[in-house]
């Protein structure tokens, strides 16, 4: 777990309701862990919770993922541009709102390995309002960009295709009118 020696001093700062209730909680524990992607962080951008499988799509364990910086563990970058994107995390906590999924984005695992996703994140407010962190939800859609890609070539092929039958067809009746002359 996260809290050893050497994040035991960043525990006891960090540790906020939030993530105290999550920990303390154990339906909201396992539901953490269960849920297709999830990552906490603190109201500072830094992480207090990764789930088993937001640690083998980032490729950071657990251990070595706490009280780092969102941005260092979850390194997102536009599919088209591969300009950084900026994390929802840190919009979600500049903004106070939910931020909704975004469209190409790929994510930078830590071995260098990349694939899309989508993502959005959540603020976690106290009693007072205040935002005491943010839930990170993110999915890997490559079997989905695949599909999209797929289908995108067979109707390009359907296209092709029918341009082919089209101009057969033009020119049997060019012929034909050729013929007759």
């Amino acid at each position: 777990g996260g809290g050893g020696s050497r994040w035991g001093w960043y525990s006891t700062i960090v540790t906020d309701q939030a993530t105290a209730a999550i920990r303390a909680n154990p339906r909201t524990r396992n539901m953490a862990t269960q849920i297709q992607v999830r990552l906490w962080a603190d109201a500072s951008g830094r992480v207090t919770l990764l789930n088993p499988v937001a640690s083998a799509l980032t490729g950071w364990k657990v251990e070595d993922a706490l009280g780092l910086p969102v941005d260092h563990v979850f390194r997102i970058v536009n599919e088209f541009t591969r300009e950084i994107v900026e994390s929802p995390v840190s919009k979600a906590i500049r903004d106070g709102h939910i931020v909704g999924l975004a469209n190409h984005t790929v994510l930078i695992a830590r071995d260098g390995t990349e694939r899309p996703i989508d993502d959005s994140g959540a603020p976690i407010r106290d009693e007072n309002g205040e935002i005491i962190g943010v839930i990170l939800v993110f999915r890997d859609v490559s079997a989905r960009k695949r599909s999209e890609q797929a289908r995108e070539r067979l109707l390009l092929a359907e296209a092709e295709r029918e341009a082919a039958v089209l101009a057969n067809q033009s020119k049997d009746e060019f012929l034909a009118v050729l013929s007759h002359e």
